[in-house]
This record gives structure tokens, sequence and C-alpha cells, in this order.
């Protein structure tokens, strides 16, 4: 799939999982909620998941350096990438607030992604980000619940 017809499913994602990002989905509670700063690990780690049980498409967890030159680096930070080397990064914003969500090494923006670890699902299952994700999914679970309860709501009932 390419980075062009991954960027309208990957801001439908993004919409579905900001709002449930909070302190408790945060690394090392960093972050205000409601923003990616310091969801990149459990954003990633969900996003995995929906990519392989949606569209059958895998990838691998990423931690490590984003680069753009000399100018401006996010530290220890997480992304997907697939094979050919295409990253995926729901919370790229966090430093670069115009950058896509998915492209190829280099791209419009010359990030430059630096991974020192790469995780296959079963790796990442024993990573501690698995506590985050547990909360990441019951406040998603509850999001959902709520809008269906919403939705089917009987006025005058």
């Amino acid at each position: 799939m390419s980075p062009d017809g991954l960027l309208p499913i990957l801001a439908a994602y993004r919409k579905q999982v900001e709002p449930a990002w909070s302190a408790a989905t945060a690394h090392r509670r960093q972050g205000a909620p409601g923003t990616p700063a310091g969801q990149c690990g459990v954003t990633s780690a969900w996003l995995q998941e929906r990519l392989k049980e949606d569209h059958d498409l895998d990838t691998l967890y990423c931690v490590g350096d984003v680069h753009q030159g000399f100018l401006k680096s996010l530290r220890d930070h997480c992304w997907l990438e697939t094979n050919g080397r295409l990253v995926i990064d729901l919370t790229v914003d966090q430093a670069w607030p115009d950058a896509p969500y998915a492209g190829w090494y280099g791209g419009k923006l010359r990030l430059d992604y630096r991974a020192l670890r790469w995780l296959t699902p079963e790796a990442l299952a024993d990573d501690p980000v698995q506590t985050r994700l547990r909360v990441l999914r019951l406040e998603l679970d509850s999001q959902a619940r709520t809008e269906w309860v919403r939705s089917h709501r009987v006025e005058g009932g």
C-alpha cells in the first residue's frame, strides 16, 4: 500500500484514537490529554493491531530517534514500518505539525527515522507498553459503547 493510499485510513484512525489519549496512556504520564506528546508507543501498538486486523498489513513496531537535519530531533520515539521502509507515524505532529502520518524515509520534510529496536507483534506482546495499551483499549471500548447508546436512544421513551 502506498503512502497516499494509507493517508485517509490513518487520518480516520487518528480521529478515533485521539479522544482516548490520557495521562494513563502517556509514556511516563507526560503530555496533556488529547495531545500526541507521550502517546507514540501506545498509539503505534494499537495501530499495529488495527492495520493487521482491518487491512492485513504487517508492520514492525519501531523505537528510536527521529531527526530533521541538525535543527530538531525527537528522541525515544515509536512508529511503525512496513517492508520497504514505509514509515507510519500517527504522532509525528508532536514535533512536526505539518508532517503526514505516512511516508517513505526522507520524504518532503526530510525526516530521518533511526530505529534502535524493531518489534514484531509477537515480541511486542511482552513489552511494557501493553499496560498502557490495555487502558487505551478500555477507553476506546467505553467511547464506542457511549456512541452506540447515543445513536440508539429512543426519544420520549
